[in-house]
């Protein structure tokens, strides 16, 4: 592993839906079996109760049938009656790797608790699972599992929406792998049967490959011709259906058999394959780091920073109340300015807040991080049924054009590839002021195109509007940094031997203040950088309840963003 950068990937879903097991298929294809495998809950409870990191090594091959007998590859067909048919209970073949020059995958899983918990222990899974990303110094992706046989629960929702706001990268249509498991070989041929049932007659021809038998079946595909080509091909629309109606996203589904029948290769080499299209897809797109991500507070969370907000609200107060004292103070003594002197600081230091803040802000947004755009564009579906038979019976190639536009963004890319050595892009080009993309296909004869295409863009171009508000900020605040120092120039200077013992708790005081101020916007805000919001610091602190929180979680607080002024606090509190 030592040549390899890790692929690390966060397994998120409802309890019982099957991240154990499919962890323990992950484990399955791995070379050398290096980690114990995932235990898996009954019912209702989950068996994960906190998150844990496995590292596995997994090649990047596609797996194939064999004869034991001769070594023989045997051919999978692509008509679904004749896989069910011919080949689904066949037990005297071998499952074995096709083999790629690509080297393997250095996975790294972090299973986290389930969600939607009948024990309400959601909040709790939430912030074990944060726990564990804000160590990592990147995410490369978001494995979501959920049930094929369930629908999308209110709390599935809820986790989704959630992890959205802290992820958006990895939550983007084109990042995010739902991984709808369940699917077996056995509930394709279900659907395959039910779907053949309301299509009676239809797709029903003259298997024979003869044009004649061709030609008859020409006529009943021509309905079918826009819709779904196969039983699973249904499934899966159906599936990315109800997603977007609720979630009014669409990103790529997979679908899988955590746990084929070990009696039979043939379900054994789709899982296998099933899963490896999934590890392909997480490992081939740029990762989200943890900088970048975000803390989104949940009820508990706010009504605990809520409490620390009021301390020092208070503490605050008490500040201010000091200060005008010894402002006052001051001016007895014959220090005229110190009143203008102590505003001047008060505002170069609110200044300098804001430009350290927007800093901050375009390093978590103005970088070359990548966002996905649109996931997984095929062709497969760009030749309509009657057109496949008709290429097949004639002899022709299948050849086609796709046009790919992103209007949502100043700049996208495209990645374009293949997915089998029978078909290729033969031309590709692209028009900035259009925002277009096309590319040229072909395939080999009798094959269908099976080509890809996914778009993306990087953090610097989907957030421009809010780089730019950002980069607008700081050059007022620069400005104004600028003038309020001059004018702090123009007064009385002041070295420290000589200041006044008023005038350096005035200055304390001060910093103090506008401390607070910006602690409190962090504290009241709804979501704040992870790294910061969810440090050491912080997850002590939202182990409490709100009514634990007292002056010594204030002081800590202090301690931890200003050291300086925490030192000085002792004597001015």
């Amino acid at each position: 592993m030592d040549n390899l950068k890790p692929v690390t990937i966060v397994v998120i879903g409802p309890t019982q839906n099957g991240k154990s097991t499919f962890i323990n298929m992950a484990r399955s294809l791995s070379i050398g079996d290096p980690t114990p495998p995932a235990g898996e809950g009954e019912g209702s409870l989950s068996f994960t109760m906190a998150c844990e990191v496995k590292e596995l090594l997994i090649p990047r091959t596609t797996y194939k049938l064999i004869d034991p007998s001769n070594g023989r590859d045997i051919p999978i067909p692509d008509d679904e009656e004749d896989i069910f048919g011919l080949l689904w209970k066949k037990k005297r073949y071998q499952v074995v790797p096709v083999g790629s020059e690509k080297s393997p995958v250095w996975l790294r899983i972090i299973d986290t608790p389930g969600l939607d918990d009948s024990r309400g222990l959601d909040a709790q899974h939430i912030q074990k699972v944060l726990q564990a990303v804000v160590k990592e110094p990147y995410i490369t992706g978001i494995a979501f599992i959920c049930n094929v046989n369930n629908s999308f629960s209110d709390g599935f929702q809820g986790i989704y929406e959630y992890y959205s706001q802290c992820m958006p990268n990895l939550m983007a249509p084109g990042a995010l792998a739902v991984i709808n498991t369940n699917f077996s070989v056995t509930t394709w041929q279900q659907k395959h049967e039910r779907y053949f049932e309301d299509n009676s007659g239809t797709m029903k021809g003259n298997k024979s490959g003869r044009l004649a038998g061709a030609l008859a079946e020409h006529a009943n595909t021509l309905r079918l011709s826009s819709g779904p080509k196969s039983a699973k091909e249904m499934v899966v629309e159906e599936r990315r259906k109800a997603f977007k109606m609720i979630f009014h996203k669409d990103p790529v589904h997979f679908f899988i058999d955590s746990k084929p029948d070990k009696r039979s290769p043939f379900e054994q080499m789709v899982s296998r394959n099933a899963f490896v299209e999934i590890l392909n897809f997480l490992s081939d797109k740029g990762a989200m780091p943890t900088g970048q991500m975000n803390l989104h507070k949940n009820a508990d969370m706010r009504a605990v920073d809520n409490e620390l907000a009021q301390l020092l609200f208070a503490a605050k107060a008490n500040w201010q109340t000091e200060q005008v004292s010894m402002q006052q103070l001051a001016l007895n003594n014959g220090e005229k300015v110190i009143k203008t002197r102590t505003f001047m600081l008060k505002k170069i230091s609110e200044e300098k807040n804001e430009i350290d803040s927007c800093e901050k802000g375009l390093a978590r947004l103005d970088n070359d991080t990548e966002y996905p755009l649109t996931p997984n564009i095929t062709t497969h579906d760009d030749i309509s049924t009657a057109n496949r038979i008709w290429k097949g019976v004639t002899g022709r190639k299948f050849r086609g054009t796709r046009v790919i536009t992103e209007h949502s963004v100043p700049r996208f890319f495209v990645e374009a590839t293949s997915n089998s050595n029978s078909s290729r892009w033969t031309n590709t080009s692209s028009n900035p002021v259009h925002k277009t993309w096309r590319g040229e296909y072909e395939a080999d004869w009798g094959k269908i195109p099976d080509l890809a295409a996914r778009t993306y863009t990087y953090n610097r171009y989907w957030y421009a509007e809010k780089v730019e508000n950002l980069e607008n900020r700081i050059s007022k605040a620069r400005i104004d940094l600028l003038e309020y120092e001059q004018r702090l120039a123009e007064l009385e200077p002041v070295d420290s031997e000589s200041e006044s013992p008023e005038s350096k708790r005035i200055r304390v005081l001060n910093g103090l203040i506008v401390e607070a101020e910006r602690l409190m916007k962090s504290l009241s805000a709804d979501s704040v950088p992870l790294d910061e919001g969810f440090d050491e610091l912080a997850q002590r602190r939202y182990r409490k309840m709100p009514s634990e929180i007292n002056q010594k979680d204030l002081h800590e607080l202090i301690q931890a963003n200003s050291p300086e002024l925490a030192a000085e606090w002792i004597g001015v509190k």
